[in-house]
């Protein structure tokens, strides 16, 4: 007995799901099935008549510092593939400061971070702390001349650092005009 009513009970969840089922897709295919069948096209409408909507709409702020970003990327990858000091190969990458967890991007080159590190493990073995500023100004001052003479001699390092400081300014002013 117990057998055939949980016989039964199977029975009758197949036909209930069958039944959905089969409701289900008449309501996905008849709307489809109707299309294509509205009023015949008018030959006889001029096509000066037909009016044009345009929308007008701005990029969104996410974009477009993903585009400085990609520019920006773009511009480092030829910069360290003409540059010969490897001590101001510059990688991009996300880094939080210290006491937060907010990420933000950061460009540094190779010498940059040394220096940091350096600086840091004196402190771990009880030194005090002092930011490398000097050495940092010098190294910019270096890594500033390197990359104008860079693009001074290639080119396409001229157009992607236009590319990248079009971006950023895009990016920015924009930025800058949302949010005031």
């Amino acid at each position: 007995m117990m057998m055939k009513m949980a016989k039964i009970s199977t029975q009758r969840r197949f036909k209930n799901i069958v039944a959905a089922t089969t409701g289900l897709m008449l309501l996905l295919v008849l709307p489809i099935a109707g299309m294509g069948q509205g009023e015949p096209a008018r030959e006889d409408k001029p096509q000066a008549l037909m009016e044009e909507v345009l929308v007008l709409g701005s990029k969104p702020l996410g974009a477009l510092k993903y585009d400085f970003y990609r520019a920006e990327d773009e511009l480092y990858d030829l910069f360290n593939s003409f540059n010969t000091n490897d001590d101001f190969e510059v990688r991009c990458y996300m880094e939080a400061s210290v006491g937060t967890h907010i990420k933000e991007r950061v460009c540094r080159t190779k010498l940059y971070r040394e220096l940091l590190s350096r600086a840091s493990q004196r402190m771990m073995t009880g030194e005090p702390y002092v930011y490398p500023a000097a050495e940092i100004k010098h190294l910019n001052k270096r890594l500033l001349k390197e990359m104008t003479e860079t693009a001074l001699k290639q080119p396409e390092m001229l157009e992607a650092l236009t590319r990248a400081t079009e971006a950023k300014e895009a990016w920015e002013s924009e930025r800058k005009r949302r949010c005031e």
